[in-house]
């Protein structure tokens, strides 16, 4: 099933540079910080949404979504949230997080 995320456009920008110096892909990388979060029951931020946002299409299977959106309904959350808290993560915990973080860059 496709799930359509839509982020900052920035964002998806670091998250392409990301995927590209640990030569993965976004879909991988996406889907096991996803994984992470569920397994963690980690607690979910509210995100506001930009008006210079991106569609950011991935592939999930049906057994992941149900636990995403299970997710969502028990910590009162939305499901966007969760997507957009994954790759929020993901650009921080990188170790080239300053460096794509600096906007001349991008």
């Amino acid at each position: 099933m496709l799930e359509n995320i839509e982020i900052d456009k920035k964002k998806k920008a670091k998250l392409k540079i990301i995927t590209a110096l640990k030569d993965t892909t976004i879909k991988q990388i996406v889907l096991q910080e996803i994984t992470n979060i569920l397994e963690n029951n980690t607690p979910i931020t509210e995100h506001t949404t930009t008006r210079n946002r991106e569609s950011l299409i991935i592939d999930v299977d049906a057994t992941l979504k149900a636990k995403i959106k299970q997710h969502a309904y028990e910590n009162n959350t939305k499901i966007r949230d969760i997507w957009i808290q994954a790759v929020d993560q993901i650009i921080k915990q990188n170790e080239i997080g300053e460096l794509i973080n600096d906007e001349k860059i991008i």
